[in-house]
C-alpha cells in the first residue's frame, strides 16, 4: 500500500494503510500567521484495539521534500520554509550522468543516480506543511464504508460530537481521531463529567464491558456508589458511559448584583446569570466589573460561583466595541498544593474559536505566543454555556501567568487576545512590547505647549542609546529610552509630564517590579503607585542606583562605563501598604526638566504568583512623602518665617540650608537639586491667600518652581513659577497667590522646587504665610504686578481612557 501523504492542491489523499478506507482531507488557509509557523497533526481512524489507522503529518525540518506533479517539481526545505523547486523529468532519462534525478508518479519514487539507478525514496505529492489556523476536513463519505458506522471525534483526549467532515482550526496541538463502530461489535466509551475520555472498549452484542480502573477525582465531590450513568452488562448498542459523582461541597456563595439582577445564594460550582438594568437617559451599558476588574462586555452574563462576590453593571456614555476578550480570574484555591485558575472568553458573532488556553513563565518575561521561556498550556475543554475554562498548577511552578484566545475574524484573519488588556491583575504592555505607547496615557504638564510632552511614543525605543555606546539592558524587544525618532536628547530637554498605567488588581504575592532608569533627582522625576478609587498614593519609587556603574555591572553582568539611563531591575511588596484585591495603577512622573530629570523604563509587572527573589540592590524603596500635621492642619503655614530653622519642613534631598534668616538651596552649591515641602495646611473663607518672598534663580521659570500638591494623593493642583519681570540674582522680592480655587475640605502643603545646576541654581525663600482679603488687597491694589505667575492646563484628573482593543 502507498504510504500516507497530503495533499493541499485540491485535496488531501491518504490512503489506508490497512485498506479499510481511504480519506479526503480538504486544507484551507485561515488568515495571517500569528504563533507558529507549521503545526503537526495525529490523524486517526479508531476501528478497534487492533484496528487503528494513524498518520503522522510532522513539521518539516531541513532536507525534507516533495513533488508537486502539476509542475513536475521537488520542493527541498530549508532552513524555515520551502525552496522555489526544480523541475525534473517524470520519465526515466537516457544517458544519465552522476547525479541526475527523475520522479515516477506511478510510485511517487525519486529516482537518483551514481553508478546506477537507486531502489527510489518515496515522497510526498503535496506539500506536507500545515501551518497554525489553517482548517483541515475529512470527506463526509467516510462515515458509509461498509461494515463500519461514525460515531464522534475524538479531539485532545476529548469526545466531540462533531460530523463526520467537521473543519477543524489547527491548534498548537492537533490529536484528531475518527471513532467508528464496526457492524459486529458496539462501542463503549468511558468519559468522566468533562467528557474527557478515560477508555474505549468495543464489545460483542449482549457482552460486558470492563470500567477503567482508576478513575479521576473532581473537587467538592465523590464518585458516586453507581459509578456510572448506564449499565455495563448486555450491551446491545453502542453506548457512551458518564462518570458519576456526587456533591460534597454544598457551601453556598452570595452574589450580590449591583445595576442588575441575579441576586440570590448559589452552591459551590454552579452557574448564575447576571442581567444589567436598563441604562437611564443617554448611557449606554459598558461592563460589568468585580472589584474594580472588568469581567464581561455583555449586559447578560453567565459564569461560574465559586465564592462570595459583588458584581457592578457599569454604565458609559459610549458603548464598547463587539470584539473577543479573554479574561483570567485568581486562584480560586480549590485544590491543596495547586492554584487553580479560571478563563473565559468572549467571541462575537462572525468569529470563529481556533485555539485557547494559558501561558506561564517561571521567570518574569511579557509574556505573549511568541515568547521564549514561556509553557503553553492548550486547553481542551470548556463550559460551553459560560466559556469558562479551568487549570490548575503546583504552586511553585510558574510565576506568572496569562489567559489568551485565538480566533478568526469574519475575513477569516487570524487574531489573538490576552488576559490582562483590561482591569485584571497585569497593566497592559507592561513592557510596551507593542512599540508603542498602547495601554497608556501621556499627559502634559507645562500649558499645553506644542513639543513639551515627555512621553510620546517615538520614545518607546529598540536598540541602545546614545549613538550606540552603551545598552539598556531592557527585557524583549522595546523601553521607555530617553531619546528616539523626533525626540533628540539635551541636557536642556524641557519636556515634562506623566505617563498613566491601566488598572491594575493587586493580587497573587503582592509584590511587583519594573525596570527604571534616569531621574538623577528622585523628587522630581519618580514612579508613583495610586489607588484607583481615589487616587491616593501609595507607593512612591526613585531611581536610587542612578548612574551607578558598579551595581548595573553586576546585574548586566559585564563592565558597564556609563549608567546614567541604565535600566535597573527593582522589585516591592506592594502589599505592604496596599491590599490585596484593591486596584491600583502606575504613574510615571517628570514633573520639572533639565539634567536628567527623565526616567527610561520598562517591564511592569504587577502580579506575581509567588514572591521574587530579590536582593540588597534590587529591592525599591518607597519614598512617598510622609506631610507633617496631615490630619490636624490649620489655615496656616508652620514656620513660614524660618524662625526655628527648617523645623517641620521636609529636606528629602538635603539641599536646603538656613542663610541670613532664609532657606536657601544652595548646600551643594549652585548644582544642588532637589525639593523642600511645608506641613500640611488648609484654606478658609478668611485665610485663602498665600504670601511669600523669593529670590535666586528666577530666569529658570521650568526649573525654580512652587508646586501646591493635595495631601495623601500628592496631586499638583497648582503650579507657581517667578513673576516674570524678574531676573536671576541676589535679589528678594514679594509674590502674592490667590488661594481661592483650592477645595477647602482637603489639605495642601508647599514643594519649592530646585532642579537646575547652572549660574544662579539656587532659590531663596521666606515669610511664607496665609493671609486674609484685607491683606491681599493691601499689597495687589498699588501693586498689581507682585501676583506670582500661574501655570495654566496642570493635569489634576487620572481617568484612565481606555485604547481601542
Amino acid at each position: 500500500m502507498k504510504k500516507a501523504y497530503i495533499s493541499l492542491v485540491l485535496f488531501l489523499l491518504m490512503g489506508a494503510v490497512l485498506a479499510l478506507c481511504s480519506f479526503n482531507i480538504t486544507v484551507q488557509a485561515a488568515g495571517t500567521q500569528q504563533t507558529e509557523e507549521y503545526v503537526s497533526v495525529d490523524l486517526i481512524a479508531y476501528f478497534d484495539p487492533e484496528n487503528i489507522i494513524e498518520t503522522y503529518i510532522p513539521i518539516p525540518v531541513e532536507d525534507d521534500m516533495w513533488f508537486d506533479e502539476a509542475t513536475n517539481k521537488l520542493y527541498t526545505f530549508g532552513a524555515s520554509d520551502w525552496d522555489a523547486g526544480d523541475i525534473l523529468p517524470i520519465e526515466q532519462p537516457g544517458s544519465p550522468v552522476n547525479g541526475d534525478q527523475w520522479f515516477d508518479e506511478a510510485t511517487d519514487k525519486l529516482y537518483t543516480y551514481t553508478t546506477g539507478w537507486d531502489a527510489g525514496v518515496e515522497l510526498p505529492v503535496a506539500d506536507p506543511g500545515l501551518t497554525y489556523g489553517q482548517t483541515l476536513s475529512f470527506a463526509s463519505d467516510i462515515g458509509t464504508m461498509s461494515g463500519h458506522t461514525f460515531l464522534y471525534w475524538e479531539v485532545n483526549e476529548s469526545i466531540n460530537y462533531y460530523p463526520v467532515d467537521h473543519q477543524f482550526s489547527l491548534a498548537d496541538t492537533n490529536e484528531l481521531k475518527a471513532v467508528f463502530s464496526p457492524s459486529d461489535k458496539h462501542v463503549v466509551t468511558f468519559v468522566d463529567s468533562n467528557s474527557k475520555i478515560l477508555k474505549i472498549e468495543y464489545v460483542v452484542n449482549g457482552g460486558t464491558a470492563t470500567a477503567p480502573e482508576t478513575l479521576p477525582t473532581k473537587l467538592g465531590y465523590n464518585v458516586a456508589e453507581t459509578n456510572w450513568n448506564t449499565a455495563l452488562t448486555n450491551i446491545t448498542t453502542d453506548t457512551i458511559a458518564v462518570l458519576q459523582y456526587t456533591k460534597t461541597d454544598t457551601t453556598s456563595y452570595s452574589l450580590s448584583v449591583t445595576n442588575g439582577t441575579g441576586d440570590g445564594s448559589y452552591e459551590y460550582n454552579t452557574v448564575a446569570t447576571v442581567l444589567a438594568d436598563a441604562p437611564e437617559g443617554e448611557e449606554i451599558f459598558h461592563h460589568w466589573e468585580v472589584d474594580g476588574r472588568i469581567v464581561s462586555y455583555k449586559s447578560t452574563y453567565k459564569f461560574t460561583v465559586f465564592e462570595t462576590m459583588t458584581i457592578s453593571a457599569v454604565y458609559d456614555a459610549v458603548a464598547p466595541s463587539d470584539l473577543p476578550y479573554v479574561t483570567l480570574h485568581d486562584d480560586i484555591a480549590i485544590r491543596g498544593g495547586y492554584k487553580t485558575f479560571i478563563g473565559q472568553f468572549y467571541l462575537p458573532t462572525g468569529y470563529t474559536l481556533v485555539e485557547y488556553g494559558m501561558i506561564g513563565s517561571t521567570s518574569v518575561v511579557y509574556l505573549d505566543l511568541g515568547t521564549s521561556s514561556t509553557t503553553r498550556y492548550q486547553g481542551n475543554k470548556y463550559n460551553g454555556t459560560t466559556n469558562e475554562f479551568v487549570m490548575s498548577f503546583e504552586t511553585a511552578y510558574v510565576t506568572d501567568l496569562r489567559a489568551y484566545v485565538v480566533c478568526r475574524d469574519p475575513e477569516s484573519n487570524l487574531e489573538t487576545y490576552y488576559s490582562g488588556q483590561y482591569g485584571t491583575y497585569n497593566v497592559l504592555n507592561g513592557g510596551f512590547e507593542t512599540g508603542n505607547l498602547n495601554g497608556w496615557n501621556s499627559l502634559s504638564l507645562w500649558k499645553g505647549e506644542s513639543g513639551m510632552t515627555v512621553y510620546v511614543n517615538d520614545l518607546v525605543v529598540s536598540g541602545t542609546y546614545f549613538s550606540g555606546n552603551y545598552p539598556y539592558d531592557r527585557d524583549e524587544t522595546y523601553n521607555i529610552g530617553v531619546e528616539g525618532g523626533s525626540v533628540v536628547w539635551s541636557q536642556s530637554s524641557e519636556r515634562m509630564g506623566y505617563l498613566r498605567s491601566s488598572d491594575f488588581i493587586l493580587g497573587g504575592s503582592g509584590w511587583i517590579s519594573f525596570k527604571l532608569g534616569g531621574g538623577k533627582t528622585t523628587s522630581t522625576a519618580y514612579v508613583s503607585i495610586k489607588r484607583s478609587s481615589d487616587n491616593v498614593e501609595i507607593a512612591r519609587f526613585g531611581n536610587r542606583h542612578f548612574n551607578d556603574t558598579v551595581v548595573a555591572s553586576t546585574q548586566y553582568e559585564s563592565s558597564i562605563s556609563n549608567a546614567e539611563a541604565f535600566l535597573f531591575q527593582y522589585y516591592f511588596d506592594l502589599s505592604s501598604v496596599g491590599t490585596l484585591g484593591e486596584s491600583y495603577y502606575i504613574l510615571l512622573n517628570d514633573t520639572s526638566a533639565n539634567d536628567w530629570c527623565i526616567l527610561s523604563a520598562d517591564t511592569f509587572v504587577t502580579y506575581y504568583m509567588i514572591a521574587p527573589s530579590t536582593t540588597s540592590d534590587t529591592l525599591a524603596e518607597n519614598i512617598v512623602p510622609t506631610i507633617n500635621l496631615q490630619g490636624s492642619a490649620t489655615a496656616s503655614i508652620v514656620n513660614g518665617y524660618f524662625n526655628d530653622g527648617l523645623n517641620n519642613w521636609d529636606n528629602p534631598n538635603g539641599i536646603f540650608k538656613m542663610d541670613s534668616g532664609m532657606a536657601k538651596s544652595d548646600n551643594g552649591g549652585d548644582a544642588a537639586m532637589g525639593v523642600l515641602r511645608s506641613s500640611a495646611f488648609i484654606v478658609d473663607s478668611t485665610y485663602h491667600y498665600l504670601k511669600f518672598g523669593w529670590g535666586g534663580g528666577m530666569d529658570y521659570d521650568k526649573q525654580i518652581f512652587l508646586s501646591i500638591r493635595e495631601v495623601g494623593t500628592n496631586i499638583e493642583v497648582m503650579r507657581i513659577v517667578p513673576r516674570e519681570e524678574l531676573s536671576n540674582g541676589e535679589g528678594y522680592d514679594n509674590h502674592m497667590v490667590d488661594l481661592s480655587s483650592l477645595d477647602t475640605s482637603k489639605e495642601y502643603y508647599l514643594e519649592y522646587v530646585d532642579n537646575t545646576t547652572g549660574g544662579y541654581g539656587w532659590c531663596k525663600i521666606d515669610e511664607i504665610h496665609l493671609i486674609d482679603s484685607t491683606d491681599w488687597h493691601l499689597v495687589i491694589d498699588p501693586h498689581p504686578g507682585d501676583e506670582a505667575t500661574y501655570i495654566s492646563g496642570l493635569p489634576t484628573s487620572y481617568t484612565f481612557i481606555y485604547p481601542i482593543v
